[in-house]
């Protein structure tokens, strides 16, 4: 009994947990690995890599992919790319490759970059009222969830912008992150 208590202890100092985690078997959410590249350099980043980077915080919205009001625990994309120290200045675009095989681009010009300020990287849904987190529900019409990471976006209202919107992609089983500088192709 005691070593479990000093391994929860641990555990939350550690930082493992910002909310209470449960699901179906009662396992931590744990998403796959998050693949980061910039300039040829690739980082790949668990669940704790990210905490350390950009404190993970929790958003309630309605989201039309779903077609209801969700609520997501997750990053704000800024802050990560901060945390990450990734070079704003040298962005050309933003890939978000998909599990999928699927690929939304986001243009950095004309002001994109700092419309990513309303944009959030879920990994898990919540619970508003218990602050629980579970795994994502399924899309709509399909058997697999959002997981690993599914990039949603706010406006300052708290609405939820248009999903077919070039500048406000929806991308969902996000699996890698790949930031185009200008002089890349």
């Amino acid at each position: 009994m005691r070593y479990i208590a000093l391994l929860c202890s641990l555990c939350w100092l550690s930082g493992c947990h910002s909310f209470s985690e449960s699901s179906k078997s009662s396992e931590p959410i744990r998403p796959a690995p998050l693949e980061v590249i910039q300039q040829g350099s690739s980082r790949i980043l668990g669940l704790s890599d990210l905490r350390s980077v950009a404190d993970s915080d929790q958003i309630s919205l309605f989201d039309p992919v779903y077609g209801q009001q969700k609520s997501y625990a997750g990053f704000w994309f800024t802050n990560m790319i901060n945390g990450l120290e990734i070079r704003t200045q040298e962005i050309k675009s933003i890939e978000f490759h998909c599990v999928d095989d699927y690929l939304s681009i986001l243009s950095c010009e004309h002001g994109a970059l700092e419309a990513s300020s309303r944009a959030f990287l879920a990994f898990a849904e919540t619970t508003p009222a218990k602050n629980h987190l579970r795994e994502f529900a399924p899309l709509p019409n399909k058997s697999e969830n959002a997981a690993p990471f599914y990039l949603v976006w706010t406006t300052a209202e708290g609405e939820a912008p248009d999903p077919s919107a070039p500048e406000t992609p929806w991308p969902y089983q996000v699996n890698k992150i790949v930031f185009r500088s200008t002089d890349q192709p």
